[in-house]
């Protein structure tokens, strides 16, 4: 049986090899097997809302009936033809409908795309190169819950809160409780935690073995209310296993007893923080800085948080120590009356 990191490479490549087939015969020289899954589905969706773009809005490229047959006829001197202006256009283009930080990526996925054709010696110049990337605004604060919040929040999963009857039948709290406590002990990415497995579990070393960001192997350490909490879970989903006579690998189980989505976690988050009268967009990723934000208040050590998060860049870190720092100037006069 496939393992979930294998499962998903072959969603990520089956939508890579949908969005080629959609693109013109050139650009499947463009991805080498090296790269990432994940990441070929991403620049193969790209290239197509690009040429998308650049179809839609060039009647002259309008060879064929269809949409689709005018992307596949598009050549490698229509590509050429474009200017910085065209460029600068279709960066306008995203700006209006994405966010800056998802601008630049797709930006740079065309840019690599054009260098690319360069490089073979396809095309002469690329439109792209002098494009200006839109500044991403730096973040004042950083959306987390404090500890008031997360009580209230872990309150609301063991004691059904606010719940319908329905929703009461449907809930595992034992589950909900073992997620949840690992998020905020851990800061765990959601794809890192709908990713473990049983046997990822280590419960004589007190970690979990996971898979990052970019599919590097990793392990973290877990407290013993997480290990606890887990090894209540594990009982119980290992009954619900026996009696259904089925088995999965994955720890986290939904009501089918397969594994969790990523979805489902999504949910989740939002419903309780909802229950729990939290009035800030709390998601699975606020849950990850809201570990951090506690850690760094509590261990002031940039490497072991850098560590504990997976970063590769220790600049992503220091985001959290600056906006502990910024917390500590604003109570600075804590102690007057």
């Amino acid at each position: 049986m496939a393992t979930y990191r294998e499962q998903q490479d072959i969603i990520y490549e089956n939508n890579y090899q949908r969005y080629v087939a959609r693109l013109p015969e050139f650009y499947d020289r463009f991805c080498s097997s090296s790269v990432k899954a994940t990441s070929k589905a991403t620049y193969a969706y790209n290239a197509y809302e690009f040429f998308e773009y650049l179809v839609e809005s060039n009647p002259s490229l309008h060879r064929g009936d269809t949409k689709e047959e005018w992307i596949k006829n598009v050549t490698l001197d229509d590509m050429e033809k474009l200017t910085q202006l065209d460029a600068a256009e279709y960066a306008k283009r995203l700006q209006s409908e994405y966010a800056v930080a998802t601008v630049n990526a797709k930006i740079n996925a065309i840019s690599t795309f054009y260098l690319s054709l360069y490089q073979q010696g396809q095309i002469d110049s690329s439109p792209f190169l002098k494009i200006q990337r839109p500044k991403i605004p730096k973040k004042k604060t950083i959306i987390h819950m404090a500890k008031e919040e997360q009580e209230a929040f872990m309150e609301v999963i063991r004691n059904g809160t606010g719940l319908t009857e329905k929703q009461k039948k449907l809930q595992d709290v034992t589950r909900d409780v073992a997620i949840f406590t690992l998020f905020l002990d851990t800061g765990l990415r959601i794809s890192e935690l709908v990713g473990i497995d049983v046997g990822d579990i280590d419960f004589y070393e007190h970690s979990v073995y996971i898979v990052r960001k970019g599919r590097s192997k990793d392990s973290v350490y877990m407290s013993d209310e997480s290990e606890a909490c887990i090894k209540k879970y594990m009982k119980e989903r290992q009954m619900k296993l026996d009696v259904k006579k089925k088995k999965c690998p994955a720890l986290f189980l939904n009501e089918k007893l397969e594994r969790l989505s990523v979805k489902s976690i999504q949910i989740l988050t939002k419903q309780y923080k909802t229950l729990a009268g939290i009035d800030k967009d709390i998601s699975p990723h606020k849950l990850r800085a809201t570990f951090a934000m506690d850690f760094i208040e509590e261990i002031p050590d940039l490497m072991l948080l850098q560590n504990a998060m997976g970063h590769a860049n220790p600049a992503t870190t220091e985001i959290y120590a600056q906006a502990s720092k910024a917390k500590q100037k604003a109570a600075r006069n804590f102690r007057k009356s």
